[in-house]
């Protein structure tokens, strides 16, 4: 992983105003490593990752997402759109999305308040399609999986991180699988980019699930 350091920074005690001057502080480091790394500026799709609850990510969230989404793949986004006067009415299509984490059942009330303020910022962001789809990260729901689950020999957090991870790959690698219902790459990042928030769930079939299929055509026509 690539570290940056914020100078004159230790955290941010849960305080988003904090976390976002520590962000602003250090706005020209940050310009700098993120305009110079090879993988962002190839990336056809950048997700951000933070915590809903906490002081820096939280805090940070609405800056970095404006400061990567105007330097990742530009040629992916519809023009931008202004008005007569000449100001930014839309950004375009949007490369950039939110992975964030909201607060569990137990967290203190001022994490639950970052989350909402924090969540009213994203939803401007969407709103000039600077991001794209949110991912909201359930803590409450990954903590009682974690409980549920035998012989686990690590924490909760690392089991949610590899949970979350897991679950983007797989929407990735879906559009290299072969046959003819599968979603294609240009398909998933026009998901992706599309401002909003993002459900995802799966379900395994069981070995016979073609002999117990009916097509919906078949539904509608024989009355199921």
């Amino acid at each position: 992983y690539k570290i940056i350091r914020l100078k004159g920074y230790d955290g941010a005690s849960k305080d988003r105003s904090t976390g976002l001057k520590a962000i602003k502080d250090n706005k020209e480091l940050i310009q700098k490593e993120l305009l110079t790394d090879k993988k962002l500026h190839d990336a056809d799709f950048v997700w951000i990752v933070c915590s809903l609850g906490g002081g820096t990510g939280c805090g940070a969230v609405s800056t970095i997402a404006q400061i990567v989404n105007s330097f990742i793949r530009p040629d992916k986004r519809i023009r931008v759109k202004r008005d007569k006067g000449g100001n930014i009415i839309n950004y375009g299509k949007s490369t950039t999305g939110i992975i964030a984490a909201i607060p569990d059942d137990n967290s203190s009330p001022k994490m639950k308040l970052n989350a909402a303020e924090a969540l009213e910022e994203l939803k401007v962001l969407q709103s000039k399609n600077i991001i794209g789809s949110v991912m909201l990260v359930d803590n409450e729901k990954l903590i009682n999986d974690y409980l549920k689950k035998p012989n686990t020999n690590t924490d909760w957090t690392t089991y949610g991180n590899a949970t979350v991870a897991a679950t983007i790959s797989e929407l990735a690698l879906l559009s290299g699988l072969p046959g003819t219902e599968t979603f294609d790459k240009s398909e998933i990042l026009d998901i992706w980019s599309t401002p909003g928030f993002l459900f995802i769930g799966k379900n395994r079939l069981s070995k016979d699930w073609q002999n117990s299929y009916i097509p919906d055509a078949i539904k509608k026509t024989e009355g199921y």
